[in-house]
């Protein structure tokens, strides 16, 4: 590769990445806006849980090819989960009018329509535990998200619907957290140790 085409590519994995760090700050400021019906709580777990599975579907992959098995069957585990809540959902919803969400309200990493190279450059930067921060991350604003609910919502069976989605995203908070606590931090360069280190970490 040229010089040239060696700092255009450096100057476009930048900026994907400038965008992708402000979409996932976007994104965790997002918990929802007032829900008053069961039917658009519903469509909004739904919503969750699409990107859910897709989400996790791709982190495992990305983990197995990787040869990290563990957080490879954690992730296919969140996504069966996922999968089995989605068509429970599905079904719950097969006669209501979807609302409508902004572009990006329940994504994990975008605020807005996503650029076309975004899931791209995030495979080729993700590791064991940068896919396990966006996964928690994500989990945790859904568990926020149904929390609100219940606490604003003057509906007993809205109330009720959101205790039960809440405690399955804490289960899967819980998951998360642990497998993060045995995987090792990112090297962090210091006085005592400058440089990269000899063995990047990947997945």
């Amino acid at each position: 590769m040229s010089l040239v085409h060696a700092e255009a590519a450096q100057r476009r994995d930048h900026s994907t990445a400038g965008a992708l760090k402000r979409d996932i700050r976007s994104a965790k400021r997002r918990t929802g806006s007032e829900i008053s019906t069961l039917d658009t709580l519903y469509r909004h777990a739904l919503a969750m849980a699409q990107e859910a599975i897709a989400r996790y579907g791709g982190f495992a992959i990305h983990a197995a090819d990787k040869g990290n098995d563990e957080v490879a069957d954690l992730f296919g585990r969140l996504s069966e989960l996922s999968g089995e809540q989605a068509c429970h959902l599905a079904k719950a919803t097969r006669s209501m009018v979807p609302p409508k969400f902004s572009a990006g309200e329940h994504s994990w990493l975008y605020s807005d329509v996503p650029a076309p190279e975004g899931d791209d450059f995030l495979f080729r930067m993700l590791t064991p535990r940068l896919a396990l921060e966006i996964a928690l991350g994500a989990e945790t604003r859904a568990m926020m998200f149904f929390e609100k609910v219940r606490t604003t919502s003057k509906d007993p069976g809205v109330r009720e619907l959101a205790i039960d989605l809440g405690r399955e995203k804490e289960s899967h908070v819980a998951w998360l957290r642990d497998s993060l606590s045995r995987v090792p931090m990112p090297f962090q360069p210091g006085e005592d140790c400058p440089g990269d280190p000899a063995t990047p970490q990947a997945l």
